[in-house]
């Protein structure tokens, strides 16, 4: 029989590769003079964190009762509970921040689907000079 330690190291292993794999292509999708031999980085950066997003999930159920009992602990606390809020909020704050920047920050956030696309090829058609920043 398995162990439930034993189970964790063979779920964390899968985890971490695949964590490693979608961390180190979305690092390298800026860049576009990087090439791997026709390996499409957007499509192994999206899919790895499809299936990490549900390996996480798979890792959170099997610690569910841990959870449960530190979140007990720590609404017992008054202090733990401002520190939980402060670290959900800090870690929204760099959520929101990323996407924010990812949109703007010089031109390497993606677009988003609808008008953002139009706009910015009309302004792709435009020549060079008649473009004012």
């Amino acid at each position: 029989m398995i162990s439930h330690a034993e189970k964790n190291y063979f779920l964390n292993i899968p985890l971490t590769i695949i964590g490693f794999a979608c961390l180190i292509s979305g690092l390298l999708l800026g860049d576009k003079s990087v090439s791997f031999g026709g390996l499409n980085l957007k499509s192994l950066h999206i899919w790895t964190g499809y299936i990490m997003t549900g390996l996480i999930g798979l890792h959170l159920l099997m610690h569910i009762k841990w959870i449960q009992n530190i979140t007990t602990g720590i609404f017992k606390n008054r202090l733990k509970v401002v520190s939980l809020v402060t670290t959900i909020l800090i870690s929204l704050g760099i959520c929101y921040a990323s996407g924010i920047l990812g949109q703007n920050g010089k031109g390497q956030g993606y677009p988003l689907k609808g008008q953002n696309q139009s706009i910015n090829s009309s302004i792709q058609d435009q020549p060079d000079s008649t473009i004012t920043q």
